[in-house]
């Protein structure tokens, strides 16, 4: 029998507001990460915020491989910066528990995809830095952070000849979506970037000899008006098997 992958999807940690349990911390995935991963075969499983080290290693072994979800900023002190004035919110402890499981599933030699924050966290967690605020900090760079419908696509990215996303996609140019404010200054060791768009931000990379590939836009909101980008998730969910 042809066995579905599991699939552990990183959960971001909130806390409410403006109900009788204000204050209480409540971790959550959106369910466009989990629809995406059933649609493509495999079985996704929440993993905790914050947690350490055993139970890191633990989670690593229950799952086929890791996807790493978007969420708020990553925060600049685990790349050694002050917070610039427009970074946005962070959760320190939860970066160093998701930064913990990247490098985890990379000794584990198990497919990681990361989406948006995702995508900034493995660089990170690779020692590369970021863009705290692509506005601010990257003159001429713009239109990549919309409040627009999360599946419609804004601008275009390029895509490395011979890269994986490449290899996926079947092309060089994609129509993609950006909700984000922040991207990969420096990149980490042995990270290649093989998307970018018109403006010269990164928006893809992998790690030759690493199942490794990540992206900045969010392919798996685009799955709610075309099926195109399904393609990401069924080559991670093949790398799983």
């Amino acid at each position: 029998m042809n066995q579905q992958p599991v699939i552990g999807l990183t959960s971001a940690r909130m806390f409410m507001e403006d109900t009788f349990l204000n204050g209480i911390p409540k971790a959550s995935v959106n369910t466009d990460y989990i629809d995406a991963v059933i649609k493509a075969g495999g079985i996704p499983i929440s993993l905790p915020p914050v947690c350490g080290l055993p139970e890191i290693r633990r989670y690593i072994e229950l799952c086929d491989g890791i996807l790493v979800t978007g969420g708020m900023d990553v925060s600049p002190i685990l790349y050694h910066e002050l917070p610039h004035s427009q970074c946005g919110s962070f959760d320190l402890e939860m970066d160093r528990t998701h930064i913990a499981l990247i490098q985890e599933t990379i000794r584990a030699d198990k497919p990681l995809l990361g989406i948006c924050r995702g995508m900034q966290l493995i660089n990170v967690a690779l020692g590369g830095t970021l863009y705290q605020d692509i506005p601010a900090q990257c003159p001429g760079c713009g239109g990549h952070s919309f409040a627009h419908v999360r599946s419609d696509a804004v601008h275009t990215v390029t895509l490395e000849e011979g890269s994986p996303l490449h290899r996926i996609y079947g092309r060089t140019e994609l129509e993609v979506n950006s909700i984000h404010h922040q991207s990969v200054k420096d990149p980490g060791t042995g990270v290649k970037l093989c998307a970018i768009a018109p403006d010269g931000v990164a928006e893809g990379l992998w790690v030759p000899g690493k199942k490794i590939t990540a992206v900045q836009w969010h392919p798996e909101m685009l799955l709610l008006k075309s099926e195109e980008s399904l393609c990401l998730f069924k080559n991670f969910i093949g790398l799983c098997r």
